[in-house]
This record gives structure tokens, C-alpha cells and sequence, in this order.
């Protein structure tokens, strides 16, 4: 509990002494940049790879470089992968494949990997990615440990939760929007919709405190404005829009297909650790309630955490019950004493 405690410090301070260097690398012609964290350069250190969620500050997320300071100073390598589709917030068919073959790569390196075996973390999407990922043969005996913060179980819930629910948040909403323009036949080569998304996407990852997204609506066709005033205003539209497309298109029918991580989470062996916000207004946590539900009745290594203590991946500012604590110091707990080197 130690560990997980000093962890939880960590986030709420800036730790002390952690190293962290920038360097990239080629897999199946893909480069990936990695920031490297670390306390002690000359001991050798289980490595734990963190894949950062849709966000628009990608790897360079402030949440997710605090994350890897803090597990970095309890005594891990830490490892924050820039990947390049989701770095542009892209959802494609060979995302779970290409994450496949970074992860075995890292495995296979001993510069990275001690003894061919890492742990990973991850939030929202991301995770679901990951898991999706892990399911695969050749990583069964090289994943350690996997936390999954905020994750999904299936994708047309989500869809379903974040189009029709009034309260949920546009981010997500907006995000989905961008990836399925490009299969619309009417709105695929229609730039002023593609720019109107894109900024709306942008004023709220990044707070913008004079949006840009006025100016782009101005400028746009009488019909593009009507399709974005319904988008944003009429859920029925955005649910009619988003399941009228997948019915006709065989591609999203492929990727929803790939990243159904209900049909393959029987098949990761690591043990896994699911944390999800009380109140996550864009992946509800029965999501998380689901995935662990599926791993307990196939016996397989499994913990749950709603706690109040976060959002969706954001850490909420008030002070809690010590319960709450001792709830998400627990999970951390559990996938730190996962998150080891069979020959350390």
C-alpha cells in the first residue's frame, strides 16, 4: 500500500528527481515518439508504457506526463508512447493491429523490457485499445499488469450514452462526428464541416477562453450551418446520422467489429485493473462494471474501482471521505504489485 500511497502523493505534488528524456522509434514503418521517465538510471526497472487517451495535447498531455512522474518515482521506468492516429484523434481499422506490433517490439527489446515483459496503463478509448491489443497470442506472457481508467466494454453503448444523453460531454460527441465524416458521402469533402468540427473539438480540449468556433460557423454554407445547429441540438439526428452510416458502410462495420473488446477480453491473462469515475459524463462506469463482470466469470485476475475521485480521467478538486482514498489507493496497489519483473 506503500507504494500506491507515495504514488497518489506524487500526483498531488510534483515528484523529486524523476529523469525523463525524449526518443523515438520505427515499427513496421510507423515512428512512434517516447518520452522516457525514471528515478535511478543505473538500476534495473519493470517497465510500465503508458498510451495517452484522445486528447488534443496528445502525448504532451500535462494529466498524463504528472501520471508517469509519479509512477516513475516509486520505483518504475515509464514509457508515454506517441501514437500517430491517436495523436490526430483518428479511430482506423488498423489501430489495434498497429498497437499489436509497437507493444511486441517493446517487448522484444531488452533496453526496454528486462525479462520480455512490461506493464501498461491507459484512459478512455485508449484503454479499450489496449485491451483489444493484449487479447492477441503473441503478448500473453509479456503483459504484467494492465490498468484501464475510464475504459469502454461495447462501442454502440457509448455511442448511444454520449450522442443521446443532453448532459454528456461534446468532446467525445464532436470526436465521433470527425471520424465519421469521412464515410458520409454528402459531407466527406465538405471542408467548412470538417473545420467546424475540428474547432469545436479544439475550444474544448483546450479551454479556449475566446473560441474560434464562431468565426467558422459564420463563415459556413446555409447548409452546413443547419446540419450543425441539428448536430448539436437534436439527439435524435446525431443517433439517426451515426447508426444510418454504420448500417451502410462496411469499413465502420470493421473497426466497431475490432475494437469490441466484449468479444476478446476472455483472452488477456495479465491481470487487470479497472478505474472509473462515479460521474463520467463520456464513458459511463457500467462500462468498466461490465468488462470486470466478463473477467470474474471466466476466473480470471480482475479488480473494480468507481470511485468519486476522478471524472472522466480528470481529477476532481474537493476533498473526500477517507473511504474514497483507500479505494483508489487499493486499485494502484493492485496493479503495481502486478507490475514486477519475473528476474528483477
Amino acid at each position: 500500500m506503500y507504494k500506491s500511497a507515495k504514488f497518489l502523493v506524487g500526483l498531488l505534488r510534483e515528484p523529486h528527481g524523476v529523469i525523463n528524456k525524449t526518443s523515438s522509434i520505427v515499427v513496421e514503418n510507423k515512428q512512434y515518439t517516447i518520452k522516457h521517465y525514471r528515478k535511478n538510471i543505473d538500476k534495473k526497472l519493470h517497465t510500465i508504457v503508458i498510451i495517452g487517451g484522445f486528447s488534443v495535447y496528445g502525448y504532451k498531455d500535462e494529466r498524463i506526463n504528472d501520471l508517469a512522474q509519479s509512477i516513475a518515482s516509486v520505483g518504475y521506468r515509464v514509457l508515454i508512447v506517441s501514437i500517430p492516429d491517436i495523436e490526430t484523434l483518428t479511430i482506423s481499422t488498423t489501430l489495434v493491429e498497429e498497437t499489436r506490433a509497437l507493444f511486441n517490439y517493446i517487448c522484444n527489446d531488452t533496453y526496454y523490457a528486462l525479462d520480455r515483459r512490461i506493464s501498461i496503463l491507459a484512459p478512455s478509448f485508449s484503454a479499450g485499445l489496449v485491451l483489444a491489443a493484449c487479447a492477441h497470442e503473441s503478448l500473453q506472457n509479456h503483459i504484467a499488469s494492465i490498468c484501464c481508467i475510464g475504459t469502454y466494454a461495447h462501442i454502440e453503448n457509448v455511442f448511444e450514452y454520449v450522442l443521446g444523453k443532453e448532459d454528456a460531454d461534446d468532446y467525445g460527441r464532436n470526436i465521433l462526428l470527425k471520424n465519421f465524416i469521412p464515410y458520409h458521402p454528402k459531407w466527406k469533402n465538405n471542408s467548412d464541416l470538417k473545420n467546424i468540427v475540428k474547432e469545436a473539438i479544439y475550444d474544448n480540449g483546450l479551454k479556449r477562453k475566446i473560441p474560434f468556433l464562431p468565426k467558422f460557423v459564420m463563415s459556413a454554407d446555409t447548409s452546413t450551418k443547419c446540419f450543425w445547429n441539428q448536430w448539436k441540438s437534436d439527439k435524435s439526428f446525431r443517433l439517426d446520422f451515426i447508426k444510418n452510416l454504420i448500417q451502410e458502410n462496411v469499413e465502420i462495420q470493421q473497426w466497431m467489429h475490432v475494437f469490441d473488446v466484449t468479444k476478446t477480453i476472455h483472452l488477456v491473462n495479465a491481470p487487470v485493473v479497472f478505474i472509473h469515475g462515479t460521474y463520467d459524463n463520456v464513458i459511463p462506469p457500467s462500462e468498466s462494471k461490465h468488462l470486470h463482470q466478463l473477467r470474474i466469470e471466466k476466473q480470471l485476475p480482475s479488480h473494480l474501482c468507481i470511485t468519486e475521485m476522478i471524472s472522466h480521467g480528470d481529477r476532481v478538486s474537493k476533498m473526500y471521505n477517507t473511504s474514497e482514498y483507500f479505494k483508489i489507493i487499493r486499485a494502484f496497489n493492485i496493479f503495481f504489485r502486478n507490475a514486477k519483473s519475473i528476474h528483477p
